[in-house]
């Protein structure tokens, strides 16, 4: 067995460096980049339509599943305080109504 390496004397109680995984670079350009960029936009459709699909099927199971990111527009879209707290309580009315509806006490 080798010996465990000391802790660094400059370190002075900073974190180590995660490594978040492979880098993803672009190409600079050409035939290379235009087929990049096709595959990219490939992945995101069939990402997105692989969530929805999933949340769909959860839902109709009775679960509850929402997905990770937002719709584009309304991730670009800059909210105020009060726009949040409308869309909120829109949410939770809806999820109520489904509720309701799920459990045979709607009208």
């Amino acid at each position: 067995k080798r010996p465990k390496k000391k802790a660094a004397a400059n370190k002075h109680g900073k974190a180590g460096l995660t490594k978040r995984g492979r880098k993803v670079v672009a190409p600079k350009g050409g035939v290379k980049k235009k087929d990049w960029e096709e595959d990219k936009m490939l992945s995101k459709f069939v990402n997105s339509r692989n969530e929805g699909r999933t949340a769909a099927s959860v839902l109709g199971q009775g679960g509850r599943l929402s997905l990770v990111k937002p719709a584009e527009e309304e991730a670009k879209k800059k909210l105020t305080r009060r726009e949040k707290d409308e869309a909120k309580r829109r949410a939770e009315r809806t999820r109520m109504s489904q509720q309701v509806t799920q459990s045979g006490l709607g009208m």
